[in-house]
């Protein structure tokens, strides 16, 4: 397999659709889309449960808001947040954030509690399952088979 490149080796789904949307000239939908995934590291818990990133137009980031007040708290912490926001975004920089309100029929973030639905497997089987699967080298590759693992053992009701 020497003829093999490095481009042939196994990678993550992030990793490749963010490729493909560089290739094909699609980064602000990507950069937008991994703000929405990282809005809470970014904007915090409680500002991020009420305000979210709408979209990017030329180096301006717009940011749909709750209601006046909140537009209001989120004005004065502009300088931070504009900091945070272009520490998460590569290869462009975001000169300005502005607010509006969020449109009426914008669903609501879905509530949900991610507790288990079971109860997590006997601690000894996982015990024996995570010796066995000390062979993996990759600990990443380790980590999501342990994930599955669980999922499996805690049924189809566990499973969403």
């Amino acid at each position: 397999m020497g003829g093999m490149k490095n481009e042939q080796r196994p990678r993550r789904l992030g990793e490749q659709m963010e490729r493909i949307y560089g290739e094909k000239g699609w980064r602000h939908p990507w950069q937008i889309f991994a703000l929405v995934r990282q809005w809470q590291a970014i904007a915090g818990k409680e500002m991020a449960a009420r305000t979210m990133p709408a979209f990017l137009r030329r180096d301006v980031l717009w940011v749909y808001v709750r209601n006046s007040a909140v537009m209001q708290h989120m004005q004065m912490q502009k300088p931070g947040l504009l900091e945070q926001v272009n520490r998460h975004v590569e290869g462009m920089r975001i000169t300005d954030i502005r607010w509006m309100l969020e449109p009426a029929d914008l669903p609501a973030p879905e509530e949900r509690d991610w507790r288990p639905l079971q109860p997590m497997p006997d601690p000894d089987r996982e015990e024996a399952f995570r010796r066995m699967a000390s062979t993996v080298a990759d600990p990443e590759c380790r980590a999501a088979l342990l994930d599955l693992w669980r999922s499996f053992q805690r049924g189809p009701a566990g499973r969403k």
